[in-house]
């Protein structure tokens, strides 16, 4: 099943917004800019049922910690809008 994620960047939270290839809500949440947030990503990854394969992520911004922790864990879909 691919999941979509889009992630709107700022300095101390992210929105982020998962969805089905049919574009329906999965689930939306706003995670922390800590490791602890960040590792909430993968968190909802795995509940999801979902490989770092079948993951596309939308996501505003080039250079982060958010960038290094999802390049780190092997996301082949990361797209920097």
């Amino acid at each position: 099943m691919r999941v979509y994620i889009g992630i709107d960047w700022s300095e101390q939270s992210h929105a982020v917004c998962y969805m089905n290839a049919a574009g329906a809500v999965l689930q939306e949440r706003v995670i922390a800019h800590q490791v602890e947030g960040l590792g909430q990503l993968e968190a909802d990854r795995q509940a999801l049922g979902v490989s770092v394969e079948e993951v596309w992520i939308g996501l505003e911004t080039a250079h982060n910690l958010l960038i290094d922790f999802l390049l780190d864990r092997g996301y082949p879909h990361l797209y920097v809008l």
